[in-house]
């Protein structure tokens, strides 16, 4: 489900039904769309697999896995919450991206190695993107983290298994692959500094890098003693980075400044 929160009280106000093991959602005007890694609720007579905590997946026939990715779309204006749109992506949607003018939001299918672009006018998907830079590449680059620079003309990608960051000329409809930036083992979280210059991405070996964009430059590589799982941006004030902590394992690097 999605809930809808009263910030000082914690008071769930309005649920919507979504997908099946929901991983992300993104605001876009009066909609919020939800990235759902194991794809839409099985149906009557869907050949089915187990999902953890008695919740069911809809699978293939063959190999029994996953067999979809989906993204709910909902309007928060609606007077019904029980009805919405729910979009078919590929294996594993995860990581949601608004573009810069909130035109589009791309989802990071990381067991299709795909990125999936909606309109967020129609909310229908427009463009499928390959995740590898060349056709002949090895399957399994398994995108998962997504950031547009301020700009919004490029997207940047975190590559897990490829222990890379793709960086992505942003065309609805033609988009191109421009390189990869080499960072930790599996990267798995993004975020730009406000002023748009500074990359920082958090890896599962316990490392953060932090790239000067536009001269392409690393500026400060630093091992924490937990796994990097999310990045986000504070303010442009506190001097450093900080590292938030969940049951034992890094969930959170917080860009705090350029400094």
């Amino acid at each position: 489900q999605l809930l809808e929160l009263d910030a000082s009280s914690g008071k769930v106000l309005r649920t919507w039904p979504v997908g099946v093991a929901p991983f992300d959602v993104v605001l876009v005007k009066s909609k919020a769309y939800v990235s759902n890694w194991g794809g839409c609720r099985p149906g009557v007579g869907d050949l089915t697999g187990p999902a953890g905590r008695g919740t069911l997946v809809r699978v293939d026939p063959v190999r029994h896995i996953a067999s979809e990715g989906s993204v709910n779309v909902i309007d928060l204006q609606a007077e019904h919450t029980t009805h919405n749109t729910e979009l078919l992506t590929g294996l594993h949607a995860s990581a949601l991206a608004v573009s810069r003018d909130q035109r589009h939001v791309v989802v990071a299918n990381a067991g299709s190695d795909t990125l999936s672009v909606i309109d967020t006018s129609s909310d229908k998907i427009i463009e499928t993107v390959w995740a590898q830079q060349r056709p002949d590449d090895l399957f399994g680059a398994q995108p998962n983290a997504l950031a547009f620079d301020k700009s919004g003309k490029k997207l940047y990608v975190c590559n897990g298994s490829q222990n890379a960051v793709a960086e992505l000329a942003f065309k609805p409809g033609k988009s191109e692959w421009l390189g990869l930036i080499p960072v930790g083992w599996f990267p798995a979280a993004l975020a730009f500094d406000r002023a748009g210059r500074r990359l920082a991405s958090g890896s599962l070996d316990r490392t953060v890098r932090i790239w000067d964009v536009p001269n392409a430059l690393p500026v400060l590589t630093t091992n924490t003693r937990m796994i990097m799982m999310a990045v986000c941006v504070l303010s442009d004030h506190v001097p450093w980075y900080f590292f938030g902590e969940a049951v034992g394992i890094n969930m959170a690097v917080c860009v705090l400044s350029d400094h």
